[in-house]
């Protein structure tokens, strides 16, 4: 079994290495420290069985790489393992794609049982996040705003996603990578989302978005200029 370990901590890769042959015999790991190396990483070897992420890295947020990997067509097992223990933060992932969830803070045998559960096919969540979640579900479900069609502003689904990772302050590059588009293609569909929102740059077309209930307002978040 091969494991792909998506981190920019190496000491936490050098723990948790330690932890994995528990799983049987034969693991091995791999250590990408951000989303552009998992992407290499994931291009080259089909060979990969599991994928643990971190949501915190550098550059693309680790989130993102669950969409990236649908997107892609690689159907591989994903467990975010992260710090950000929180109920919204578990539900945002799992909604997304992922497998499971585990805080860093579990023990060794947690670790395992927990991936365990997920290698048998099932989804983790940790026990005492299950109420809180199924909590947050429905109040999302209760309070979840009646929006026009994005289609209604002449914006595609495609442009949408773009408009999503661009609000999120990621800059043409990354969205190609993680879009599997070309710049080009990028360039495109932001200079026709601007057209759409009627704004010349990305500060407004943010604000158009999220004015108009297309996007849910950025909060602590990055916003880059580079057009």
């Amino acid at each position: 079994m091969k494991i792909l370990l998506v981190d920019d901590h190496p000491v936490f890769f050098d723990g948790i290495k330690q932890v994995l042959p528990g799983l049987g015999a034969g693991v091995t790991t791999e250590l990408a420290v951000d989303v552009e190396q998992a992407i290499k990483f994931l291009e080259e070897d089909d060979a990969i069985d599991l994928v643990l992420l971190d949501l915190n890295l550098p550059g693309i947020n680790g989130g993102d790489l669950i969409f990236i990997m649908a997107n892609r067509g690689w159907f591989i097992p994903v467990v975010v393992i992260s710090a950000q223990y929180e109920a919204a933060t578990i539900l945002r992932v799992l909604d997304a794609g992922a497998m499971g969830f585990m805080p860093k803070s579990f023990s060794a045998a947690e670790i395992l049982a927990a991936l365990q559960l997920v290698l048998s096919g099932q989804v983790f969540i940790p026990s005492a996040m299950v109420s809180q979640i199924e909590q947050l579900r429905r109040v999302k479900a209760g309070t979840r705003p009646v929006v026009k069609s994005v289609q209604d502003f002449g914006i595609t689904p495609s442009q949408l996603r773009v408009l999503e990772l661009l609000c999120k302050g990621y800059r043409n590059e990354q969205i190609a990578l993680a879009l599997s588009r070309s710049i080009n293609t990028v360039k495109s569909h932001v200079k026709e989302i601007y057209a759409a929102l009627n704004v010349d740059n990305r500060m407004a077309c943010i604000k158009q978005a999220q004015r108009r209930g297309l996007i849910p307002h950025v909060q602590d978040e990055t916003v880059l200029t580079n057009d």
